[in-house]
């Protein structure tokens, strides 16, 4: 289950039935799956996921009906500029 909060950048994830101690990465993975699991660890290494309010690393067990605050990491768009490059052409 997965809903937004009032702060439009964090998801909050309730932790399926049937999870029974599993990694947070793992089971956040399986959820995200537009996240690459790499994606998802570093956010937890960054301090983007939350349980009980307090901040949780990737080998952190979790549990049916858990509670997740999940921030992810907010990538901004690379920008291109075009530069004059002298070019000689034989």
């Amino acid at each position: 289950m997965e809903e937004e909060s009032e702060d439009e950048d964090v998801v909050v994830y309730v932790v399926p039935e049937g999870v029974t101690r599993e990694r947070a990465d793992k089971v956040l993975a399986m959820h995200f799956t537009d996240f690459s699991r790499a994606q998802i660890q570093r956010t937890l290494e960054v301090g983007g996921v939350r349980k009980k309010g307090e901040v949780i690393g990737k080998n952190t067990s979790v549990s049916a009906g858990d509670i997740l605050e999940v921030s992810f990491l907010q990538h901004k768009p690379t920008k291109l500029i075009g530069v004059d490059i002298p070019v000689e052409i034989l």
